[in-house]
């Protein structure tokens, strides 16, 4: 059985776990400068796509999720950037990582969805199985 789903696979895993390193502390940073605190929950949830990455092991899932890592690196760069150098806006919303939280629920829903359909297509392989 292979654990890892390939070696570009692999390699795309590592890539947003490394990702997800960068996101993690440009969270803290934010979350330090806005609030004057650290909020724990910020930094963990930024590993749990990549978590799901890992368990899904899928070359598309793995590239889809690479690029909205990307993506939100890039934006809380520019945020951190922003804060960073004093231009930051307060734009009325109450968490400034809103994009993480929507990341994570994503994952989320595609982790679950990836287990009930390996769930379903286990039972049938088995019923299958059974009725020959």
């Amino acid at each position: 059985m292979n654990l890892t789903g390939g070696r570009t696979v692999l390699i795309l895993n590592v890539c947003a776990l490394i990702l997800a390193l960068i996101v993690s502390v440009e969270a803290t940073f934010i979350d330090y400068r806005i609030f004057g605190w650290l909020r724990p929950s910020d930094w963990l949830f930024a590993f749990v796509p990549v978590t799901a990455m890992f368990l899904v092991r899928n070359k598309m899932f793995s590239i889809a999720f690479l690029s909205l890592y990307v993506g939100l690196a890039i934006q809380m760069c520019f945020q951190a950037w922003s804060l960073y150098s004093g231009t930051y806006r307060d734009g009325g919303a109450k968490d400034p990582l809103g994009y993480m939280g929507i990341f994570l629920l994503l994952s989320l829903v595609c982790l679950v969805a990836y287990g009930a359909f390996y769930l379903v297509d286990s039972i049938v392989r088995v019923c299958e199985s059974i009725y020959r």
